[in-house]
């Protein structure tokens, strides 16, 4: 979703709201509707991550303090290589 502003997560409730649609969009009979969402769908580390660099691009446009940003930045990627280890 190429929104101005804010990042929303990509998920099927997400983009069911951004239509405007109501409960009939999870119906099982609609396989490629079906197929499309589960190929969309974005997971929430992936969201995370462009949500963080949305923020520090915005910081930086507004010219505000990037303290917090680029230290959460750096726990999340240190977190994401402990992670591989682990595996």
């Amino acid at each position: 979703m190429s929104l101005k502003g804010k990042p929303v997560r990509v998920s099927p409730e997400s983009i069911r709201r951004a239509i405007g649609v109501k409960r009939w969009f999870f119906n099982k009979r609609l396989v490629k509707t079906r197929q499309f969402l589960l190929e969309v769908n974005e997971s929430t580390k992936n969201y995370r991550i462009r949500k963080i660099n949305w923020a520090i691009e915005d910081r930086i446009q507004n010219e505000k303090s990037l303290i917090q940003y680029i230290k959460y930045r750096y726990m999340l990627v240190l977190a994401m290589e402990m992670m591989k280890l682990r595996s």
